[in-house]
C-alpha cells in the first residue's frame, strides 16, 4: 500500500499527458512501449518519443521500482 508522502508526491507531479499529445504507438519491447507524441504547447512543433516501461508485478498489484541497470545502458 502506498505511504501518504507517495500520494501527496504523486497528486503534485505534473503528468505526462497533461505536457504531451499522445499521436501514435511506435513500438514495444522489453522495457515497454514507445509512442509519438507532440507538446501541448501550441509555440513548440516538436514531436517526441515517449517511453512507458512496464510495470513489475508484485502479486496482483502493479508497481514500478525504478529502471535496471540494463534498461538505462540501452537507452544511453
Amino acid at each position: 500500500m502506498m505511504s501518504d508522502y507517495k500520494l501527496r508526491r504523486d497528486a503534485c507531479r505534473p503528468r505526462v499527458l497533461d505536457k504531451y499529445e499522445i499521436i501514435g504507438f511506435i513500438s514495444s519491447g522489453t522495457y515497454g512501449r514507445v509512442y509519438k507524441a507532440r507538446s501541448r504547447n501550441k509555440d513548440d512543433p516538436r514531436e517526441f518519443a515517449i517511453k512507458k516501461f512496464k510495470p513489475d508485478r508484485e502479486g496482483d498489484n502493479h508497481h514500478y521500482v525504478g529502471i535496471s541497470q540494463s534498461a538505462c545502458r540501452e537507452i544511453a
